[in-house]
């Protein structure tokens, strides 16, 4: 009990309070940051030939299903987001055949960021 009334806690347990408001808005800003890293993907495909079609493959982003704040045992705010990171195979008989197909998902990966809060933002 004592350790929670130290200045030093006193203080991270109010940085956390603004750190678990401010959190939501960071992780819609995050998602965003994801859709703009696949459009910048898609534009710098990189295809090869294999037989006789251009293929191509790209990394794109699922929506984030996770986006939870939490305190560490010392106090310390950490934030947490989860979504789906895809690799998706293009092909077609032209390179402009194969950027408008629809995309086919060849893996995906369960992808999970942490975060610190520092100097009243979160820091990545």
């Amino acid at each position: 009990m004592v350790e929670r009334l130290t200045p030093e806690r006193i203080k991270r347990n109010r940085e956390f309070k603004m750190a678990a408001a401010t959190f939501p808005d960071f992780c819609k800003h995050w998602e965003q940051n994801l859709r703009d890293r696949e459009v910048n993907n898609l534009h710098k495909l990189n295809f090869s030939e294999k037989a006789g079609f251009e293929t191509a493959t790209y990394t794109g982003y699922g929506k984030i299903v996770g986006c939870e704040s939490h305190q560490s045992k010392d106090g310390y705010s950490i934030g947490k987001l989860s979504y789906e990171e895809f690799v998706y195979y293009v092909v077609g008989k032209t390179k402009e055949e194969a950027r408008s197909a629809i995309p086919k998902a060849i893996s995906d990966l369960h992808t999970t960021e942490i975060f610190r809060w520092e100097n009243n933002k979160w820091f990545y």
